[in-house]
């Protein structure tokens, strides 16, 4: 019996912003919806990409670019001996900003995987990495999809892409690693799994700046106490003289002061303006908390002034 081979055809198109603007250097990606076969390009100088030679049928289109959402179109026909002509029109990302807190920097991921995962969309991430999608891909900022997985909070995506050779310990342009972007959306388990693959619980940034110190201005109690049963450093401290132990004060958090000092967190250890973790606090729960511990205060600007010593007519000693 004789079977006739599928035809071919082409889909191209240009990729723009929402007044029209063309966007280079997006990923497109193709996915056919009968075969599974995939491709990918990145638009060129005049936002344009080109798929020749595809099987005809229906696909599925993936396109991202820096600031823009990840866009999917869904049945795009390819026919035989054709060209599919399609736009893709991009939407700017919307970035929420909470005043009135330390700022985390967002990062806007390029790559098709890393979107992904930012999107929280587990079965796609699971697609592209079946279909060749790097794991270890970097983004223009040197962060990896593992940076994106664990700033998500998704623990089965973390997992995923740790079984399929994700490094846990990549660093991105500032030497920082995936464990020090966890936050307080981060659950515990997904630290530990972290620590479990080999992630290093003392690796430093360029400001000096260690997972657990990360943890100590963002993340969970719980995480904190697992960084330091995994040997983290508590008495580390960053370019600024700043500890874990000032940071938790800084926080006004009570349950993180009471781990960094039953783990041995130095209660007087000073940063470059002098200021020690009583200095940074509010708190009368966590200033009674760092006293019980020996912490010195500083009271001098509660002395009375009208009380001066008393002179004498005696010339200082020499």
């Amino acid at each position: 019996m004789l079977f006739r081979s599928q035809g071919r055809g082409s889909l191209s198109g240009t990729m723009v912003d929402p007044v029209g603007a063309v966007i280079p250097g997006g990923q497109i990606y193709v996915k056919n919806d009968a075969t599974g076969t995939s491709r990918t390009v990145a638009t060129d100088a005049s936002g344009q990409f080109s798929f020749n030679g595809i099987d005809a049928g229906s696909y599925t289109i993936t396109a991202t670019a820096p600031g823009f959402k990840r866009i999917v179109i869904e049945r795009v026909a390819v026919n035989e001996n054709a060209n599919t002509d399609q736009t893709v029109r991009a939407e700017a990302r919307e970035l929420y900003i909470t005043t009135g807190v330390v700022a985390i920097s967002v990062t806007e991921y390029r790559s098709l995987l890393s979107s992904a995962i930012q999107d929280d969309e587990p079965e796609t991430v699971r697609d592209l990495i079946a279909n060749g999608a790097n794991v270890n891909e970097r983004e223009e900022d040197g962060t990896t999809p593992m940076f994106a997985a664990v700033e998500r909070g998704n623990f089965e995506i973390v997992r995923m892409l740790v079984e399929q050779g994700a490094r846990v310990n990549a660093r991105n342009d500032e030497k920082q690693t995936p464990l020090m972007r966890l936050d307080d959306d981060s659950p515990p388990e997904l630290a530990e799994y972290l620590l479990n693959a080999g992630a290093k619980v003392n690796a430093v940034d360029k400001e000096g700046s260690t997972a657990l110190m990360k943890a100590a201005k963002y993340a969970s109690a719980e995480i904190v106490r697992l960084l330091i049963n995994a040997g983290a450093d508590v008495n580390a401290a960053d370019k600024k003289g700043w500890t874990a132990l000032m940071h938790a004060a800084y926080g006004d958090d009570l349950e993180k002061v009471r781990l960094l000092l039953n783990a041995g967190a130095e209660v007087n250890a000073k940063n470059d303006e002098g200021e020690t973790a009583w200095d940074q606090t509010t708190n009368e729960e966590v200033e009674d908390l760092l006293v019980a511990h020996g912490a010195i205060v500083d009271d001098s600007d509660d002395a009375d002034d009208d009380e001066a010593p008393e002179e004498s007519d005696e010339p200082p000693s020499e």
